[in-house]
């Protein structure tokens, strides 16, 4: 019911939505640096070990690919279980009272969920790198090797975008990256407690009911437009639920 849809009521959503879960979103955040950090350090802690030559920094052109590749896999990680994690103010029963208070349609509360979902992925994830590449930084800087700098002096051609469609392969993969996605978004209206354990079964059966037999009679390339056919008939159909569960189900008082 778009026609309900209105710019005041969708800033007040908006508003209301954010401050109702502020203290969630900002242990989330740090939670998001706690595990960048960990993972920078997991791909990068053979650069802290002593050089054995003349003190020059090794192979700084591949410790930036690295950071690079840590930034790249770490989204791809990240993103369905934080995207999940902006949901907190639909996932109690008392916030979901107080959700229902505010003078806003379901499609104006929907579109600020969605809008805190996207600056998630491209305002919250950014900055939470810097932040964890910083503290990395300072970790080498205090080992002398302080010329492994931050990422942002890297000047990576790669860096405006982290996925990039030169063939249909690349659009399968960003296709079933997007169906992941919104796979943990569903879970987590649909199974509410127990959405962790519904995403990994989902995350399992996808791969075993659809990938898996095909792949078997068929090699990867002949079956790129299946899947992507596939994934994007998935995604509109759990994107099309989700709404449904947002406006009839678990919107509604229990």
């Amino acid at each position: 019911a778009m026609k309900n849809f209105t710019i005041q009521g969708f800033g007040l959503s908006l508003k209301w939505v954010t401050i109702l879960q502020s203290r969630h979103l900002v242990r989330l955040f740090f939670a998001q640096v706690a595990v960048l950090l960990s993972l920078l350090f997991l791909f990068t802690q053979n650069w802290l070990l002593p050089d054995s030559g003349d003190g020059t920094v090794p192979d700084a052109s591949f410790f930036q690919q690295t950071e690079f590749n840590t930034m790249s896999f770490s989204f791809l990680l990240l993103a369905p279980f934080m995207i999940v994690g902006t949901l907190h103010s639909l996932l109690s029963a008392h916030s979901r009272q107080f959700h229902l208070m505010m003078p806003a349609t379901p499609t104006e509360r929907y579109s600020a969920h969605i809008l805190i979902a996207l600056a998630w992925l491209l305002i919250a994830y950014p900055l939470s790198f810097i932040i964890a590449d910083l503290l990395r930084w300072l970790v080498f800087a205090a080992f002398g090797k302080d010329s492994l700098g931050m990422i942002l002096t890297f000047h990576n051609p790669q860096l405006p975008g982290l996925f990039h469609i030169e063939d249909s392969t690349d659009a399968m993969f960003l296709s079933a990256w997007l169906l992941y996605v919104a796979g943990g978004w569903w879970c987590a209206l649909f199974f509410n407690k127990s959405w962790l354990i519904a995403f990994g079964f989902f995350c399992v059966a996808y791969p075993c009911l659809f990938v898996m037999p095909f792949l078997a009679i068929s090699s990867l390339d002949a079956g790129s437009q299946f899947y992507i056919g596939l994934n994007l008939l998935l995604l509109a159909f759990i994107s099309w639920h989700s709404w449904r569960l947002f406006r009839y189900k678990r919107m509604k008082k229990q």
